[in-house]
């Protein structure tokens, strides 16, 4: 069998790997997502217009535990570039984007602009495919409507 989870008004759901890898443990193979405030520059943007978007995939194994992918369309999880202005230390290249939509290592910087997302355009395409299944199915606002995450829903 095949279980699809999407998930509206949460914030945050957390590891969506929970949910789908419960699912694969009752046979089923499963995938989750879910979409938030905008904080990820879509294809060619320089300015947010999806949240992190998140997804899960989870199979059954004939032995053991079942196969649990979880991760985030961005290159890293907003918490790590929140962390990093905390601590007062750079972000790697390639993670987000200033307000003026240039590359930035200051993680206070990237809060005020954009994250990007993994594997550039590629990426942006799943955050897209992740925010229609997120928010269309489920009826969720687009991140571009959702309030940020301390509003809730």
């Amino acid at each position: 069998g095949v279980a699809i989870f999407s998930q509206k008004n949460a914030y945050t759901c957390g590891a969506l790997g929970y949910f789908t890898g419960r699912l694969a443990q009752q046979g089923l193979v499963s995938f989750a997502a879910t979409n938030g405030p905008a904080v990820l520059a879509g294809s060619g943007s320089v300015k947010p217009v999806y949240c992190t978007n998140p997804m899960s995939f989870a199979a059954p194994a004939a032995d053991g535990s079942p196969l649990v992918i979880d991760q985030s369309s961005s290159a890293t999880a907003f918490v790590n570039i929140r962390k990093a202005a905390e601590d007062g230390k750079k972000i790697p290249e390639g993670w987000a984007l200033d307000a003026s939509g240039n590359p930035t290592t200051d993680p206070a910087a990237a809060m005020k602009g954009a994250m990007l997302a993994f594997g550039g355009q590629r990426g942006a395409n799943i955050a897209l495919m992740v925010e229609v299944l997120a928010a269309g199915i489920s009826g969720a606002n687009w991140s571009l409507d959702a309030p940020w995450f301390t509003g809730g829903p």
